[in-house]
């Protein structure tokens, strides 16, 4: 199958990644639309990175969802290197 196949084959995400979890959402939430960033082992034994969305994700909501995306991982690296006690000063 080829990579545009692939993409254009549309499943229930426990299909796409039966092995992998995923934390709940806040009680209440309704799941509208998601962004996965999943790494995997190819066939030929190599990591690579893959992104999948739902269908219903436009260009520009990518797009703002990538800035989320960062500024909440810059977030989270900073409370770990908080926690540490590191300031980053060497």
């Amino acid at each position: 199958m080829s990579s545009v196949e692939d993409w254009e084959q549309v499943q229930p995400v426990g299909v796409v990644i039966p092995s992998l979890e995923v934390r709940q959402l806040p009680a209440g939430a309704i799941p509208l639309e998601a962004v996965l960033l999943i790494k995997a082992m190819n066939a030929e034994g190599q990591i690579r990175w893959y992104i999948r969305t739902t269908s219903g994700i436009e260009p520009m909501e990518l797009g703002g969802m990538a800035s989320t995306l960062d500024r909440y991982a810059a977030a989270m690296i900073d409370t770990q290197f908080e926690e540490r006690g590191d300031t980053g000063d060497t």
